[in-house]
C-alpha cells in the first residue's frame, strides 16, 4: 500500500490523481483531505464536479464542508447545480448556512432545466424539508405541477 500511494502521488493529471487516491481512502481514510485538496486543482469544471460528486457519496460526515464550500467555487451553474443536488441530501442542516441557502443555492437550482430538477428533487426532499418542513416540500411540488401545466 504505501508503493501505491507513492505512484498515485506522482501521477501528474490532477482528476486521475484524485480518482486514485479516492480509490484508495477506504483502506487508508487520511487520503481523503488530500483527495479534495488534489480536487480542487482540477481546472475543468466537468471533470471537478465529477470528483467532487464521487467525493461526496463517499466521504464521511465531517468533510462534506469542504465539498460544499468547494462547490461555491464553480462558475458553470449547471455544474454547481448538479454537485449541490447529489451533496445536499447527505448535509446535515447546521452544514447547510442557512443565510447562504436563500441567495446562493436556491438559484444554482433554478439553472437546472425542467426535467434535470424534477429528477433532483427526490434525492433534494430531505433537504427541503430539514430547511422548511413537509408542507414546504407539498409546495415546492404543487409549484411544480403549475409551471408543467403553464410550460409544458
Amino acid at each position: 500500500l504505501p508503493e501505491a500511494i507513492e505512484v498515485t502521488r506522482a501521477i501528474q493529471d490532477e482528476y486521475y490523481r484524485a480518482n486514485a487516491l479516492a480509490a484508495l481512502a477506504p483502506q487508508q481514510p487520511e487520503l481523503l483531505p488530500e483527495a479534495i485538496e488534489v480536487t480542487r486543482a482540477i481546472q475543468d469544471e466537468y471533470s471537478r464536479v465529477s470528483m467532487l460528486n464521487s467525493l461526496a457519496n463517499n466521504l464521511p460526515q465531517n468533510l462534506l464542508s469542504p465539498i460544499l464550500n468547494e462547490i461555491q467555487n464553480i462558475k458553470d451553474g449547471y455544474y454547481r447545480a448538479n454537485a449541490l443536488s447529489n451533496i445536499l441530501p447527505r448535509l446535515k442542516l447546521n452544514d447547510i448556512n442557512c443565510m447562504f441557502w436563500p441567495n446562493s443555492i436556491i438559484k444554482k437550482l433554478a439553472a437546472l432545466d425542467r426535467k434535470t430538477m424534477i429528477n433532483c428533487l427526490p434525492h433534494l426532499a430531505t433537504s427541503i424539508v430539514k430547511l422548511g418542513n413537509k408542507q414546504t416540500l407539498r409546495e415546492a411540488i404543487n409549484a411544480m405541477h403549475d409551471i408543467s401545466r403553464q410550460w409544458p
